[in-house]
């Protein structure tokens, strides 16, 4: 199969994807972070065209921006550039810290401002934590109380 015919048959099954999410009132998020072909998107503009022609294939408009914030830091994008430039569109996001793909803090990523920049421009979605954590699983999750302690 060439690479035409593998896009439209992602786009085929992302059209299923976004109906089946659109019975039950959710969304299907098209990826932004990881480096690939065009399905999934490499890129908060190629992942935002792709959704936009998975709308359009389906009379629906469930299909939207799923920045993984831990990719894009890592292959270099402007993590704040995107969540200013696309909030609107966003979904859902991913997070990790790197280096070591740990829980925040962890590393050297902004991630609490990234968050706080999400909310200001009116996201108020899912965050999936898609980190390793670095000692005890509970522990991993100290970084979501104000004060830091520990549970």
């Amino acid at each position: 199969m060439d690479t035409g015919e593998q896009d439209e048959l992602a786009l085929e099954n992302l059209v299923c994807a976004v109906r089946a999410a659109a019975a039950i009132d959710g969304q299907g998020p098209d990826r932004a972070g990881r480096r690939g072909r065009a399905l999934p998107a490499a890129d908060p503009a190629d992942a935002l065209a792709v959704a936009d022609r998975v709308n359009a294939a389906s009379g629906l408009a469930n299909c939207t921006l799923l920045p993984d914030l831990y990719h894009l830091a890592v292959n270099g994008d402007e993590v704040a550039g995107v969540i200013g430039g696309h909030a609107a569109r966003i979904g859902h996001v991913q997070i990790a810290d790197a280096p070591g793909r740990g829980e925040p803090g962890s590393g050297k990523l902004s991630i609490e401002p990234w968050l706080a920049e999400l909310a200001a421009a009116g996201y108020d979605g899912w965050v999936g934590l898609e980190y390793k954590p670095t000692g005890a699983s509970a522990d991993s999750f100290a970084w979501l109380r104000p004060d830091g302690g520990r549970a």
